[in-house]
C-alpha cells in the first residue's frame, strides 16, 4: 500500500495537509515495513488560494489518484478535505507528530490490526458497562459550521485557518482562543460570540454516518441507557446540534461547563463514568479528534477511534479504528451491559 505524509526538511511530519509544500510517498509491504520512500515537492501551500477551494481539492485528488495512494497520515486536515478523503474511501490518520517514517509505520500497524483473515470478523465482540460518546465529528457532522466560524475568526486576526481549525477540533473554544490570541482582553466574551454564531448555523448539521442507527439501537435517549455524551461544546450548543441531527440528548451529558479542564484532559470521561456508576476501565469511548483520543486514553477507558483519527496503535486500550460508525453495532444485554461489535 502507498502511504502519503507531509514532510519538512528534517523528515518530520510537516503540519497540515492542504498547505503542505512536500509530501513523502511510502510503499509499505504486507509486514508493515517501508520498502520505498520518495519525497515530492507539491507546493500545495503556494497553490492553496489559486482557483479556490474546489480547484485546490482537485489538484490534491489528482495527485493521490495518480500515485495510487491508499492511506494518508497527517497532523491535521480541514473539514473539506476530510469529506474528500471519505468520498475517495482513503483512510486518514490525523494527529501525527514527530518523525514521518515512524508515523507511517504506526498507521500501517493500525490498518494491519484491522485486517482479519477472510471469513472472520475484523474484531471480536466487546462487552462493556457503558458507552461514552463524543459529539462533533463522531455523532454529529458539524464540520461546515465549525469550519465557517473558526475560519472567519482566524482570518479576522491574521491567523492560519488550517492551524486554528486543527487545534479547535475537540477542544473548548476558550482554550483555542488562549492558544492563538493570548492578548484577547475578554476571551470569555469572544467564546460566547463564537458559540452564538455556531448555534445559528444548523442547516448543514446532520447525524454522522451510522450515528442514528447506533444511537437509536442503544437507546441513547432513554433515561436508563448506559450511554453518556462527552463533548467540548457547551450544553446549549450540544442541545441545538443533537436536535438538528435528530438525536436525543442522553440523560448523562458532560459538556464544556461541567468540567474544570477540557480535552485532552480526561475529566469529562471520568465524570461521565461516575455519573453512570460504571468504572472507567469498563467503558468504551468513541472519539475522533486528537484531543479527544488523548483524553480517552488518559482516563483509562477503552477506545474506538472514529473518522480516521490516528490514536495510539501501541496502546492496548485502543480496540478499533473506524472510518465512521456504520461498521459498529451495539446492543443492550439482559444483564444491563452492552455488547459492541466492529464490522
Amino acid at each position: 500500500m502507498i502511504f502519503c505524509v507531509p514532510v519538512d526538511q528534517r523528515g518530520f511530519v510537516g503540519g497540515g495537509w492542504g498547505r503542505a509544500q512536500a509530501v513523502a510517498l511510502a510503499s509499505v509491504d504486507a509486514a508493515g515495513q517501508i520498502d520505498s520512500w520518495e519525497v515530492h515537492e507539491v507546493g500545495w501551500g503556494d497553490l492553496h488560494g489559486v482557483g479556490g477551494e474546489g480547484a485546490h481539492h482537485a489538484r490534491i485528488v489528482r495527485f493521490l489518484r495518480h500515485h495510487q495512494v491508499g492511506c494518508v497520515v497527517v497532523e491535521h486536515m480541514g473539514p473539506g478535505m476530510r469529506r474528500v478523503m471519505a468520498a475517495m474511501k482513503i483512510p486518514t490518520f490525523t494527529g501525527a507528530q514527530g518523525a514521518a517514517r515512524a508515523c507511517v509505520e504506526q498507521a500501517a500497524a493500525v490498518l494491519a490490526a484491522q485486517d482479519a483473515p477472510t471469513g472472520e470478523p475484523r474484531s471480536p465482540a466487546l462487552e462493556v458497562g457503558a458507552l461514552l460518546v463524543d459529539m462533533d465529528g463522531t455523532l454529529v457532522d458539524s464540520s461546515a459550521a465549525v469550519a465557517q466560524v473558526w475560519t472567519e475568526y482566524a482570518q479576522a486576526r491574521g491567523l492560519d485557518p488550517a492551524a486554528v481549525l486543527g487545534h479547535a477540533h475537540g477542544r473548548r473554544p476558550n482554550e483555542t482562543i488562549a492558544r492563538f490570541d493570548p492578548a484577547d482582553p475578554d476571551p470569555a466574551a469572544t467564546a460566547q460570540r463564537l458559540q452564538a454564531q455556531e448555534m445559528s448555523l444548523t442547516q448543514a448539521l446532520r447525524a454522522a454516518p451510522g450515528a442514528a442507527d447506533l444511537w437509536h439501537g442503544i437507546g441513547g435517549g432513554s433515561p436508563d441507557a448506559k450511554v453518556a455524551l462527552v463533548t467540548s461544546a457547551s450544553r446549549p450548543l450540544a442541545e441545538v446540534r443533537m436536535a438538528a441531527a435528530g438525536l436525543a440528548l442522553p440523560a448523562v451529558a458532560i459538556c464544556a461547563e461541567d468540567v474544570a479542564a477540557g480535552k485532552p484532559a480526561p475529566d469529562g470521561y471520568l465524570a461521565a463514568a461516575r455519573r453512570l456508576g460504571v468504572g472507567i476501565e469498563d467503558c468504551l469511548v468513541l472519539e475522533d479528534s486528537p484531543a479527544g483520543v488523548a483524553a480517552a486514553l488518559a482516563s483509562g477507558a477503552k477506545l474506538a477511534v472514529v473518522g480516521g483519527g490516528a490514536g495510539q496503535p501501541e496502546d492496548p486500550a485502543q480496540v478499533a479504528v473506524m472510518a465512521d460508525l456504520t461498521g459498529l453495532t451495539a446492543k443492550a444485554l439482559a444483564s444491563g451491559r452492552i455488547e459492541v461489535a466492529f464490522g
